[in-house]
């Protein structure tokens, strides 16, 4: 995004305005997605930081046994085996994925406004 400022300078609207298209479509279509799957990122994220602390635990212990990061891999199961009852764990996973739908629609009419108030 700061090149932005030295190819409105150097290379006059026509290449920044299109630059600026660019940038706005790139946001749209990065992060919107992102956006929208938090709970499915939280839940393979949780699933990566747990193999991967276990095999680093694993190798720095004396005894070569490791550590659990969360009880069982998925964040669900982590959920539920923490006390947490099915219906709880659905219900909050499913306002935590409206949470982040919302915030996905938010960011793309963001994103649309902006190209429109620029004028792209």
């Amino acid at each position: 995004m700061h090149l932005w400022l030295y190819v409105c300078v150097l290379a006059g609207p026509l290449s920044s305005d299109s630059l600026c298209r660019a940038h706005v479509e790139c946001l749209v279509c990065l992060y919107v997605p992102v956006l929208t799957s938090g709970v499915f990122i939280a839940e393979t994220l949780s699933v990566m930081a747990q193999v991967g602390y276990f095999k680093w635990t694993k190798r720095r212990s004396a005894t070569g046994q490791g550590t659990r990061l969360l009880r069982m891999a998925p964040l669900h199961h982590h959920l539920e085996l923490s006390g947490w009852g099915e219906v709880r764990v659905v219900a909050a996973l499913t306002a935590a994925a409206g949470a982040c739908a919302l915030m996905g629609v938010a960011a793309a009419a963001a994103g649309r406004a902006a190209a429109a108030a620029a004028g792209i």
